[in-house]
């Protein structure tokens, strides 16, 4: 048998009889930048988006929200997507039918200092909390945004950034000062 594709969440390999024409790409070698274009084939369709497979160990995910209204794709239907973002634990990503005007920076490079300003833009909504992509290789999380709504463009600040799950805090205002970095802190007693 041959490995098709897994899935890191719950363990599951999908296998088959035969052998894929071409080998399936490790997810590692998946470029994040939102510039790169992948050629797919929609694999399903659903309500709430479409699942393309781009020749990786997973299939992409298109959100219903970014499919143009007068777009109707089908299983078989072959798109060129870019992919914004990974989850850095279950390796699933989304995809895109625009590139991004310009590529996310590394968190490396990311001030979380409450006073830089970045712009945002919704991405997603759940029980008032917001996902905001604000040009980093990571979302950011807003909290009481139930005035916004997806796509929406805000200015955000990044208030504190968690190293273990790759998660940045963001705020709507700045702090009244900046926050400090443990390097920052003498511990002099």
């Amino acid at each position: 048998v041959y490995i098709i594709s897994k899935t890191f969440d719950n363990q599951r390999l999908r296998l088959a009889l035969d052998r894929a024409e071409t080998p399936m790409q490790r997810l590692e070698r998946l470029k994040c930048d939102g510039r790169t274009p992948y050629r797919g084939t929609v694999t399903s369709v659903a309500s709430f988006g479409v699942f393309v497979d781009i020749g990786f160990e997973r299939s992409g995910f298109l959100p219903q929200r970014e499919l143009p209204s007068e777009a109707t794709l089908q299983a078989g239907d072959e798109v060129t997507v870019y992919v914004p973002n990974k989850h850095w634990r279950s390796g699933r990503f989304n995809v895109s039918l625009q590139p991004l005007q310009k590529p996310h920076l590394p968190k490396r490079l990311l001030q979380v200092d409450g006073l830089t300003p970045y712009q945002g833009i919704v991405r997603s909504l759940a029980q008032g909390v917001a996902v905001i992509d604000f040009g980093f290789d990571v979302c950011g999380t807003l909290q009481d945004v139930d005035d916004l709504e997806i796509g929406s463009e805000l200015t955000v600040y990044a208030v504190r950034r968690l190293h273990r799950s790759r998660r940045v805090w963001l705020s709507r205002r700045p702090l009244v000062q900046p926050l400090l970095t443990l390097k920052e802190v003498v511990a002099d007693g």
